[in-house]
């Protein structure tokens, strides 16, 4: 069944389709779980222009992952010691450890742990999540 979004959403839209909801953060239409939300993360060099309390940007220039806490992005690893960084080679490295699921239940079933990422199978564009 093909999905027909709305053309131009308003932000924290809730599209809905059968037992499946998706919600508009401003940038991207994110697969929600029951009650409970997919996170997104972010990849660049930049941090995104809009971002909710939990969610992840990963500073590719310096290889630091950061989360949304009360308005401020906040680190949430150390940033790697090496002079040189690969910022490609390193999601890449990380990406393809994760796991395929088709939602967060299915990630928590399989045995993600709260906070754990995940890949999202099935939505036509590699996205990376996390358990919240």
């Amino acid at each position: 069944m093909a999905l027909n979004f709305p053309a131009s959403p308003t932000l924290n839209q809730i599209y809905t389709v059968g037992d499946q909801s998706w919600k508009w953060d401003g940038t991207a239409w994110i697969a929600l779980s029951g009650a409970e939300e997919s996170v997104p993360v972010y990849i660049g060099t930049l941090p995104p222009a809009y971002a909710e309390a939990g969610y992840l940007w990963w500073d590719s220039d310096n290889g630091q992952l950061f989360v949304r806490y009360q308005g401020a992005w906040i680190a949430a690893t150390v940033p790697p010691t090496s002079s040189i960084l690969d910022s490609d080679a390193v999601i890449d490295a990380i990406v393809s450890e994760l796991t395929l699921y088709a939602s967060q239940a299915a990630a928590v079933a399989g045995g993600v742990p709260s906070g754990g990422l995940y890949k999202v199978a099935g939505s036509g564009v590699g996205a990376i999540r996390v358990v919240v």
